[in-house]
C-alpha cells in the first residue's frame, strides 16, 4: 500500500489539483483506485500498490502539483 502525506501540515488542495493528482497515480502506475484528500494535511492512499511501484519521477510531479514535499504516512 501506498501511504503519503504533505511535509506541511496545514497544505491544502483545490479540486484541480486533486484530479490530476488521482489521473497520474491511475494512469501510471496503474491503479485501480486512489484516494486523495484535500486537506488540510493532504494525505494519499493507493492500496493496490507498493511503495516500490512509485517512481521518484512521478512523486516529483505530484509534488510539483500540491506545491510540498510528501513523506511515507506509516
Amino acid at each position: 500500500m501506498i501511504r503519503l502525506r504533505a511535509k506541511t501540515s496545514d497544505a491544502v488542495l483545490d479540486a484541480s489539483q486533486v484530479r490530476r493528482v488521482r489521473f497520474l497515480l491511475l494512469e501510471f502506475l496503474p491503479a485501480v483506485r486512489c484516494q486523495v484528500s484535500q486537506g488540510p494535511g493532504i494525505a494519499i492512499v493507493v492500496s493496490d500498490r507498493n511503495r516500490e511501484d512509485l517512481t521518484e519521477a512521478l512523486q516529483r510531479r505530484i509534488e510539483e502539483i500540491i506545491g510540498c514535499q510528501l513523506v511515507e504516512d506509516d
